[in-house]
């Protein structure tokens, strides 16, 4: 399984369904609140992608 790819599909659903909750975050106090909740999830998400990344470039590095 290529988790890179999922990860991606992934990120750019929630883009999506976060740019759809927007539309009524202002008139509906809840749907605001679930945006936020997956946008914390999605930058957290994005961190942790980013902290795997970062230490296997350095481990490839590291084994030149």
């Amino acid at each position: 399984m290529n988790y890179q790819k999922e990860y991606a599909i992934l990120v750019g659903q929630v883009d999506r369904a976060l740019f759809i909750l927007e539309q009524y975050a202002r008139d509906i106090p809840a749907v605001g609140r679930a945006g936020q909740l997956l946008l914390d999830a999605l930058l957290e998400a994005e961190a942790h992608f980013m902290e795997q990344t970062e230490s296997e470039v350095s481990q490839h590095c590291s084994a030149m």
